[in-house]
């Protein structure tokens, strides 16, 4: 039976692989259930592209971009995203991962294997909210993925995110949040990004204009800590 891994394809994006002018994958499924999350299709939904058919595509799109992101849904879920990062860096593109880090074994093998330039891991929430938020109990895994993240040194380029929603997350939540990430050697910088509440969502969740006491995150943080607003633009947070 053919296996239909990748449900969505954008075919340009300038803004997802920082100095890369790179296409995504959208891959189907994921193992958590975030409410805020932007792609139920693709979460909820099955895979309408084949290796075969993303494997033509990077080759016609040759000279024309020099990233492949793998998103989702979760790309890690899938070996497919191993044999597709195989195939783009043998096309001369560079690689990233976005994952939530519920796979650590595959990031370990995609590591190992050189198979990646740039890592996006997304830190849903503090330990004691993240089944809550996540709908799943993975906090290990995340932890996992986390350590592996860490150690990463030699990519290109590493971020680690959080979607933050007043009504998921306080600013208490976001500090023990900090302080696990520091613990873990993270050196910065955190980019927290504001939820759109806006288009299609899993759970539907209000609309809000300001963050409760967001500034006092940064309060003692051992590195950089950045708003991504709504708006496209961006500030550190200064405490």
């Amino acid at each position: 039976m053919l296996r239909l891994p990748v449900a969505a394809l954008q075919p340009f994006t300038a803004l997802d692989f920082p100095g890369r002018l790179a296409c995504i994958l959208f891959f189907a499924g994921c193992p958590l259930r975030c409410g805020y999350c932007h792609n139920p299709d693709i979460v909820t939904g099955r895979g309408r592209l084949s290796v075969a058919v993303i494997e033509a595509f990077l080759e016609k799109r040759r000279g024309l971009i020099d990233g492949l992101v793998l998103s989702g849904g979760e790309a890690a879920l899938w070996p497919e995203a191993e044999t597709l990062a195989a195939a783009a860096q043998a096309r001369g593109y560079a690689v990233k991962l976005d994952t939530a880090g519920t796979r650590p074994d595959r990031l370990a093998r995609l590591l190992a294997d050189g198979r990646l330039q740039a890592l996006a891991l997304d830190a849903k929430a503090p330990e004691v909210r993240f089944a809550a938020v996540t709908g799943r109990a993975a906090w290990g895994r995340f932890c996992d993925s986390l350590a592996l993240t860490v150690a990463a040194e030699s990519l290109a380029y590493r971020e680690i995110r959080t979607t933050i929603h007043p009504a998921l997350l306080s600013a208490g939540d976001l500090k023990a949040l900090r302080d696990t990430l520091a613990a873990a050697g993270w050196g910065g910088p955190w980019y927290l990004q504001e939820a759109r509440t806006e288009g299609p969502m899993l759970v539907p969740l209000p609309s809000f204009v300001d963050f409760p006491d967001l500034d006092r995150v940064a309060v003692g943080a051992p590195f950089p800590i950045i708003l991504r607003q709504r708006d496209g633009r961006e500030r550190a947070l200064t405490g």
